[in-house]
C-alpha cells in the first residue's frame, strides 16, 4: 500500500509507513505485530467503496454478512451469530470502538487511512478483538481546503450520495465534515397475493444515513483539541 503518513507523526522520511497500532505514531518496522495498511489513494486507486471490497487489497481478511449484519473474518477469526452482537473483530473510528456490526454497512467518505491489525489485540484493543481489529482514521483538518463529492446510480433504484470537506477556518481552527447517503429498493421483492408467478413491490428496501464531523483547534502553542461528532441512521429490513 501507498505510504500512510499520521497526521500526529513527528516529521519522517516521506517513504516512511506511519502507524498508530500500538496507541502511538511510530513507523510500521517497529511494530512487532501484522500490520496492513491501506491509504485513501489505494482506496481510490482500486475503486474501494466499502468494507467489504477491502478484501480486493488485503490477504487475510474477508467480510460476510447474515442477512444485514457484517461478519468481518481476520485469518478466519469470526462469530456465528446473526443479530446485533459484537463481533470477534473490533472496529474503531478515529480512536473510538464500535460496538455495532452496522457501522461496517457505510460508506466513510473522508477516510485517510484504514489499518488491518491482525491476531489477538487484547491488550490493548479489549476483549472483543480474538481475530485482530479495524483502525479506520478519518480526515483532519489541514492547513489547506479539501474535498470529494461522488454520486452513484446502481440497479434496484440504488442511489449512493457521499462527499466531504476539510481546511481551516482561520490559523488557529479547522473543520472536517463528511456525509454519506443511500437509498435502494433492494433485491428481493414480494409476491403477488393474486397472481401466480407475479411480483408485487420490494420486500428489503435500504435506506442509510451518516454524517461525521470533527472541529480540531489550536488552544494554546503546547495543546491541540479535536471535537468529534459521528451519527449513523439504517433502516435495513434483510435483518431485524
Amino acid at each position: 500500500a501507498s505510504p500512510a503518513l499520521a497526521q500526529t507523526a513527528a516529521e519522517v522520511d516521506d517513504d516512511a509507513i506511519i502507524v498508530t497500532a500500538q496507541r502511538r505514531a511510530e513507523m510500521l518496522e517497529h511494530v512487532p505485530m501484522t500490520v496492513n495498511v491501506v491509504t485513501s489513494e489505494s482506496l481510490a486507486a482500486n475503486n474501494i467503496n466499502n468494507m467489504r471490497e477491502l478484501a480486493n487489497v488485503t490477504s487475510g481478511y474477508t467480510m460476510n454478512a447474515g442477512g444485514g449484519i457484517p461478519q468481518p473474518a481476520i485469518r478466519g477469526i469470526t462469530t456465528v451469530i446473526n443479530g446485533n452482537f459484537e463481533n470477534n473483530v473490533a472496529l474503531y473510528v478515529d480512536g473510538l470502538y464500535q460496538p455495532w456490526a452496522h457501522a461496517l454497512n457505510v460508506d466513510l467518505p473522508n477516510l485517510d487511512s484504514i489499518q488491518i491489525l491482525k491476531g489477538p489485540q487484547g491488550t490493548l484493543y479489549g476483549r472483543n478483538s480474538t481475530g485482530g481489529a479495524l483502525l479506520l482514521t478519518t480526515i483532519t483538518p489541514g492547513d489547506v481546503w479539501q474535498g470529494k463529492a461522488e454520486a452513484t446510480y446502481a440497479k434496484y433504484n440504488d442511489i449512493r450520495v457521499n462527499g466531504y470537506v476539510a481546511g481551516p477556518i482561520n490559523d488557529r481552527i479547522g473543520i472536517s465534515i463528511g456525509g454519506y447517503f443511500r437509498d435502494s429498493d433492494g433485491y428481493m421483492k414480494l409476491a403477488s397475493r393474486t397472481t401466480p408467478g407475479a411480483t408485487k413491490g420490494h420486500a428489503t428496501p435500504i435506506r442509510q444515513d451518516d454524517m461525521r464531523a470533527k472541529v480540531k483547534g489550536q488552544l494554546t502553542d503546547a495543546l491541540t483539541a479535536t471535537l468529534a461528532y459521528s451519527y449513523t441512521h439504517i433502516k435495513d429490513s434483510r435483518s431485524n
